[in-house]
């Protein structure tokens, strides 16, 4: 729900790589197991796509659930 307030968290709905930035382009810095929970503290879109961002790590948020 775009409308929570921030931060909220999350768990993820499958294995769910974890990213350096806002974008499949860049690096994965490791991967989160289906049912992780995840903070959101910042939301960043790029084109349709809405992502995460817990500190360093970036995460499509299309991929998860808000708990």
């Amino acid at each position: 729900n775009s409308g929570s307030s921030l931060p909220y968290k999350v768990k993820t709905k499958q294995d769910l790589n974890i990213r350096s930035g806002p974008a499949v382009t860049f690096p994965k810095i490791r991967v989160a197991k289906k049912g992780e929970i995840l903070t959101v503290w910042a939301i960043e879109t790029n084109g349709s796509t809405k992502w995460g961002k817990n500190g360093k790590e970036y995460f499509s948020l299309s991929y998860c659930d808000v708990v």
